[in-house]
């Protein structure tokens, strides 16, 4: 009688190949890069909307690229009312995490192209999700502290945006790119924990995606806290503070 192999026990995963990727690679030498391209100049060069472009089509884009995908992403950022009121139902007590979470999951059914998952189709399901996910986070905070959502500011980008939704008035500068500066941090981190809870790019398997960044496993919605201040008191704790960041990603 032949004897069925029993795959071997690893502990964690660990050894385990879940995948091939050519998006990111986080590596102990080298640390982390985006396509090829080294995280420290992505952080210090880049936009976000140019990193998040680079990681959705492979290349960087010319200007006339860029300005398309910045529109797009602008032009999508809107939610439908019924997510909106799906905001406001939420007990005060909700942990941010929990409403986003089920705010993606809820978007899902109105996406137009939702069972059309052609390249074509998931990347205009990226675009929307990369604009919605941030009016998800800037509503929903907004709601849990008793004020209003506010409405979209196209001319922003969208790290000038999230800023002007969260706090009500449209943000300096250093802290537009301060935020760009997160954004490009935490936009991929290869196959860690939360990557491969959702290997596909559908609404549904965002769940898990934010399941596995909730406290306690882990820390999430870490941003509010960070946009809480108007002037940063030393110019170089900023940059200092980005850049000790990017080196507990490279070290995870």
């Amino acid at each position: 009688m032949a004897t069925e192999t029993k795959p071997i026990y690893s502990p964690g995963l660990a050894g385990v190949i879940a995948g091939e990727t050519q998006i990111c690679s986080v590596d102990p030498n080298a640390g982390l890069t985006y396509r090829g391209y080294d995280i420290h100049e992505m952080a210090e060069q880049a936009s976000f909307e140019e990193v998040a472009y680079l990681l959705l089509n492979g290349e960087l884009p010319n200007l006339k690229n860029l300005a398309e995908f910045t529109r797009q992403i602008a032009a999508e950022r809107e939610l439908p009312a019924q997510v909106v009121k799906m905001l406001r139902l939420m007990p005060q007590s909700a942990h941010p995490m929990d409403m986003l979470r089920t705010g993606v999951s809820m978007l899902g059914v109105f996406d137009p192209k939702l069972n059309d998952n052609s390249h074509a189709a998931n990347v205009r399901k990226s675009i929307r999700l990369i604009a919605r996910v941030s009016t998800l986070i800037t509503d929903g905070w907004r709601i849990l502290h008793g004020e209003e959502p506010l409405p979209e500011k196209p001319d922003l980008t969208q790290a000038g945006n999230f800023f002007y939704k969260l706090r009500g008035e449209v943000p300096q500068t250093w802290q537009i790119r301060m935020l760009d500066t997160i954004f490009i941090l935490y936009a991929d981190h290869e196959f860690n924990a939360s990557t491969l809870s959702g290997c596909s790019i559908r609404f549904s398997s965002c769940t898990p995606i934010m399941n596995s960044t909730r406290p306690p496993s882990r820390r999430g919605w870490l941003l509010p806290r960070w946009l809480t201040c108007t002037q940063p008191s030393r110019p170089h704790a900023l940059h200092s503070k980005v850049h000790c960041t990017a080196a507990r990603t490279r070290n995870r």
